[in-house]
């Protein structure tokens, strides 16, 4: 690779995981860029973040699932964290991440009475990325979920698209 100095780069537009630093040739200042190429690359990490509260469990039944995200074709989850902002309450509360038919495929059971995350579960999960597939958080209780009065909790959903 040869040494250029700043005023000899040529403009271009930043694609996956090239990076291009601009500068302005008559003062030499660095200029702005916006990498948005990178940010839809395949092979990048990417996270979603779903905010899910009481109300969102609320039946009047000791169990319910809800639908979190629905990932697209060749999505691999690599990670989920499950981060109670608010605690559950009156009553015990517990959630886990998975799918239908594998409640908990993504993330162990947590109690959801305290504040944080027991931790992230970090693997690669041996799922279909060859069909979108649904994330799903399901609630347990030992009491009905309608009698909680208060809960929130922040699903980070961490993955990769492949090629």
């Amino acid at each position: 690779m040869s040494s250029k100095r700043y005023d000899e780069f040529t403009a271009g537009t930043p694609v996956k995981t090239d990076i291009v630093l601009f500068a302005d040739p008559s003062t030499g200042a660095l200029e702005k860029v916006t990498i948005d190429g990178l940010q839809s690359a395949t092979g990048i990490l990417r996270r979603v973040k779903i905010t899910k509260s009481y109300t969102d469990f609320s039946v009047a039944d000791t169990e319910n699932d809800i639908a979190l995200v629905l990932m697209p074709v060749g999505a691999v989850v690599v990670g989920v964290i499950a981060n109670v902002t608010t605690a559950f309450g009156p009553n015990n509360f517990n959630i886990t991440v998975g799918k239908t038919g594998d409640v908990e495929f993504y993330k162990s059971t947590q109690d959801c009475t305290n504040i944080g995350d027991s931790g992230p579960v970090w693997q690669v999960v041996t799922g279909d990325w060859t069909a979108t597939s649904m994330i799903r958080a399901f609630a347990t209780s030992l009491s009905n979920l309608n009698t909680a009065t208060t809960g929130s909790v922040d699903f980070y959903i961490f993955y990769t698209l492949l090629d």
